[in-house]
């Protein structure tokens, strides 16, 4: 479970992208990101789904 960036998507996503730059030096991924570290680690993600708040679920599977 984690935030996923969007666009046009929930603006408190950008609210925690800039708050995890300015705080952290990290910041959040969109959609095509988290594909790409995900197959990093040897995992393809399968399908995300929406919970109603700002994260969403990533469901994945074993490359």
């Amino acid at each position: 479970m984690d935030m996923v960036i969007r666009d046009g998507g929930n603006p408190v996503g950008y609210f925690y992208d800039l708050h995890m730059l300015v705080l952290l030096g990290g910041r959040e991924r969109t959609g095509e990101e988290m594909q790409a570290l995900f197959a990093q680690a040897g995992l393809q993600i399968l399908r995300f789904i929406p919970t109603g708040g700002p994260q969403e679920i990533i469901e994945a599977e074993k490359m």
